[in-house]
């Protein structure tokens, strides 16, 4: 191992991973054929596994922010979570723990929803707490006294999302039909937006009044002006537009998943029995809105498959769109679907995925960090404001909170490396900063499986610098281990291993027989391949 800072009686640490494979070449046992797999990328490391490590653009892998559950619920889904203006949070889910408020350690059952399924919160600026039921759902407030009542029983089957607007009224997010509704404090209720859409997935309000919403099974984002003339901002090539956050530029960020047809964390849920419940306030109904014509199903499936034969199917990712239209995706993945998004302080975003459990902090500029595995299939809602950073998760359901401190301990498993055939191990070789406190360690194991088994050789402790400890096999793996006493982390910037398959006897695959008189002409390439009996 190379480390760094400088350390008494030894020489500063390469700064290249050209540097390494250069010490690598100058000390393998074995000459001629050797290859190498190094690890020098963001993508590189992310191609493993982590436990408590971030992993950074700047191919930096680092012990991951503390991650504390304040809230572990019997059921296995938490959809939402906010602050709750005083210290404390209220979170949604499904069942007994329909809507929940954590404060100062303890747990309080603010509305048993049943077998209904709580998928958006929100709190309002005098401490009331809405919520939306689903499916058949309706609004419903907690107020500061702790009284609940239904404030509006639209006619839809979901209801997506809530924000709240100066003066206590509400908007709301809803499917099936897809459309905004504004409920006011008596439940007084207007259609702001309706949309030929099946489900709004996504809404947000800028203090100037502002409104950004995203649309299923279409992904397209649409604005509405103060004044309430509306237009679609961007058409994306993906099926729904999950979350949104704006910056204080005005620009959108748009986390798209590539393909709908449910949410991936539970099948929706059931009817809730029949019964009594709380009073349902008077309400009026107005409209007041543009329609849009969203695209249909048909034309979402044309535009998809000409995505796809111009170049592979959309990607799940994440937009960042500009005031007038224009898009760049920032991120992008085949297998981590975006669920959550918040904007920090410092106006990175974090980003909630399923089905890892993966958080990423990425930039405007595209600068993308793995910030944290979660012990949870789904990261489903992220909630930020100051310094705090609340998560909900699903499978197992849980409301967990981000510190700034880095864990004491985290392990970075890479993939199985295959060398193609029997092979032996040459040198393995890394790049750390250990601060004083602070430590990594490596270890290896192989096998010849392609899936790790009881077959596999034991884990042994790397020495860095010296050959692969682990016997010679097909397949290698190695983990890396970062410890750390205090409030700073260790860090591992680049590691690669030599390795040279064993020779194998020439294998003849077919035979070609060519009529007799066919005239071939010897080609003029002197490194191409010489025809046999061309003489």
């Amino acid at each position: 191992m190379r480390d760094s800072p400088r350390r008494p009686g030894r020489r500063a640490a390469p700064k290249t991973v050209a540097a390494l494979a250069a010490l690598l070449l100058a000390g393998l046992a074995f000459a001629g054929g050797r290859d190498f797999w190094r690890f020098e990328t963001g993508g590189d490391f992310l191609s493993g596994e982590s436990e408590g490590v971030s992993i950074g653009p700047e191919a930096r892998v680092r012990l991951a922010p503390t991650l504390r559950s304040l809230h572990d619920s019997e059921q296995p889904f938490v959809w939402a979570v906010a602050g709750d203006g005083s210290g404390g949070l209220v979170a949604g889910g499904a069942g007994g723990d329909g809507l929940v408020r954590i404060r100062g350690g303890e747990t309080e059952v603010l509305a048993d929803t049943g077998e209904a399924a709580v998928h958006a919160v929100a709190v309002g600026s005098d401490g009331s707490v809405f919520f939306a039921t689903s499916p058949n759902g309706d609004l419903q407030r907690v107020s500061p006294g702790g009284e609940r009542t239904v404030l509006a029983d639209p006619d839809a089957r979901y209801l997506w999302a809530i924000v709240p607007e100066p003066g206590g009224s509400v908007l709301v997010a809803t499917g099936m039909p897809g459309a905004v509704l504004r409920v006011g404090p008596t439940g007084a209720t207007e259609t702001v937006f309706s949309a030929r859409e099946e489900n709004v997935t996504a809404l947000h309000r800028s203090p100037d009044g502002v409104l950004h919403l995203g649309v299923e099974p279409s992904g397209i984002v649409f604005r509405i002006g103060a004044d309430g003339d509306a237009m679609a901002l961007y058409d994306s090539p993906q099926a729904e537009i999950r979350a949104l956050a704006v910056n204080s530029a005005g620009e959108v960020f748009a986390a798209a998943v590539a393909e709908s047809g449910g949410d991936d964390a539970a099948p929706a849920a059931p009817t809730p029995p029949a019964g009594p419940g709380p009073p349902l306030a008077g309400v009026t109904t107005s409209v007041s809105f543009r329609a849009l014509a969203g695209a249909a199903r048909a034309a979402v499936r044309s535009r998809r498959q000409g995505s796809e034969s111009d170049g592979g199917a959309a990607k799940n990712a994440l937009y960042r769109i500009a005031p007038n239209g224009a898009a760049a995706a920032i991120w992008e993945s085949d297998e981590d679907r975006p669920l959550a998004l918040s904007l920090l302080r410092d106006e990175r975003l974090l980003l909630g995925t399923g089905n890892r459990g993966r958080l990423y902090r990425i930039s405007r500029d595209g600068d993308a960090a793995l910030l944290l595995r979660a012990d949870s299939e789904q990261i489903t809602g992220a909630w930020a404001e100051g310094e705090t950073m609340l998560l909900a998760a699903s499978n197992p359901g849980r409301v967990l909170s981000l510190g700034p401190a880095p864990r004491t301990e985290g392990r970075y498993l890479s993939r199985v490396l295959d060398a193609g055939g029997a092979a032996r191990f040459g040198r393995i070789e890394w790049e750390t900063r250990t601060p004083p406190g602070t430590a990594v360690t490596v270890e290896t194991r192989t096998g010849n499986s392609e899936e790790p088994d009881d077959t596999w050789s034991d884990w042994s402790a790397a020495a860095g610098g010296s050959p692969v400890p682990s016997p010679a096999a097909r397949f290698l793996q190695w983990r890396a281990i970062l410890r750390s006493d205090g409030g700073v982390s260790p860090e591992l910037t680049a590691l690669a291993a030599a390795y040279l398959p064993e020779n194998l006897a020439p294998r003849v695959t077919s035979i070609t027989l060519h009529p007799p008189g066919r005239v071939f002409e010897e080609m003029l390439n002197p490194s191409a391949p010489r025809l046999q009996g061309l003489e």
